[in-house]
């Protein structure tokens, strides 16, 4: 078990980080399932500081090109053009995919973390649910 830093809601409101320990190992089922997406599998990716919240503040996030309409929907506002970058999903999705063992994998997505950075790929399938 490892330890993380996560994003959480507090019931007074507003978002606070805790460290929990985590599962760190991805069951084969999931390590084979992670090896077979392709980018066409990704609405979105994030690169940024680990221990940090994904919002954007310490990162960055990039939108698939094919999921124009429903990444804007999924975010609930409009994407600007320059937010869009099918490169940048190839990119992160072959680190994650590269560094499969240590990754945490969630019906909505699949993360890594290397070094001091997190790798977070949202899959098309978890907006979805």
């Amino acid at each position: 078990m490892k330890s993380v830093s996560v994003r959480v809601r507090p019931k007074t409101g507003g978002f606070d980080m805790r460290t929990v320990k985590v599962k760190s190992s991805i069951t084969k089922k999931d390590q084979d399932r992670l090896h077979k997406l392709t980018s066409a599998d990704v609405i979105s990716v994030y690169s940024g500081k680990a221990h940090h919240c994904c919002c954007g503040c310490a990162g960055i996030h990039r939108y698939n090109t094919l999921y124009r309409h429903s990444a804007a929907k999924w975010r609930g506002y409009a994407i600007q053009d320059e937010e869009f970058n099918d490169r940048q999903i190839s990119r992160v999705l072959k680190i994650v995919q590269a560094n499969s063992a240590s990754a945490h994998f969630d019906p909505t997505y699949v993360g890594v973390t290397i070094g001091d950075r997190w790798y977070n790929v949202y899959l098309v399938e978890g907006i979805k649910r």
